[in-house]
């Protein structure tokens, strides 16, 4: 997959999830590697909908908490991953 035109991004979902930007193996956080595996599986989704998959143990309003911090972190690590 490429991001913004330049960088290309490799996910490797069996086993171990592995993130690779351009021939670089990332090292993110749990939440990142779930939430990028589920717009790449899934496609665009809601916001709402993405946050009741990814924490369905936590009230509406601390699942979308958790999502905003996910997807600015997961911004920072691979620009141009999610739409913000």
């Amino acid at each position: 997959m490429t991001v913004d035109g330049e960088l290309s991004i490799s996910l490797r979902l069996l086993g171990n999830v592995e993130v690779e930007l351009d021939g670089t193996v990332l090292a993110l956080g749990h939440r990142q590697q779930r939430l990028l595996a589920a717009l790449a599986v899934l496609g665009p989704k809601p916001r709402r909908f993405l946050g009741e998959l990814l924490w369905p143990d936590r009230t509406a309003e601390r699942a979308m908490g958790s999502l905003r911090t996910t997807v600015f972190n997961l911004s920072r690590q691979v620009p141009g991953a999610v739409g913000t």
